[in-house]
């Protein structure tokens, strides 16, 4: 089985993660296939309706996972290694996370579109800050961030 990290040779974005149904199927950019991980439910590893994946330098692969309100993370072969946050509104809490960025320093940045806002978690999945508000509810699922670590987020 081909790793991650062998594929994109440290590049992440010359992979896609697809999310199709409940199960995810990685691809390079090419489409080739490498390989797929997940199921439907809650427990670790499992999945109700994922979005937004994102793969960090080292191959560690961020799965939102939106119904369970949570964040998954996965090695580069798609064996589950943790989890963070709970359902709520509060800090470090989600309701519908729907998009993941990373930035070069290892920040994580997860959209919630029923929260209407982004949260700032550092690398070992610590709190660090959150923005937007009721008044400029995003409408999108998507966050980027750029090579000089700009970052955009849709809003209505």
């Amino acid at each position: 089985m081909k790793r991650i990290k062998d594929v994109a040779a440290g590049i992440t974005l010359s992979i896609a993660v697809l999310l199709l149904i409940l199960i995810m199927h990685v691809v390079t950019a090419h489409a080739e296939f490498l390989f797929k991980f997940g199921s439907q439910g809650g427990g670790d590893g499992q999945f109700e309706n994922p979005h937004g994946p994102a793969v960090d330098s080292s191959g560690k692969i961020y799965v939102a996972d939106n119904h369970n309100n949570r964040i998954q993370v996965f090695d580069s072969s798609g064996n589950f290694l943790r989890k963070f946050g709970t359902s709520g509104s509060g800090d470090g809490q989600f309701a519908g996370p729907s998009g993941i960025a990373l930035d070069n320093s290892g920040n994580i940045y997860v959209v919630e579109t029923s929260n209407n806002r982004v949260q700032v978690f550092d690398s070992s999945h610590n709190f660090l800050r959150k923005f937007g508000n009721t008044h400029f509810p995003l409408c999108e699922h998507h966050i980027y961030i750029d090579y000089y670590c700009h970052k955009y987020a849709s809003y209505s």
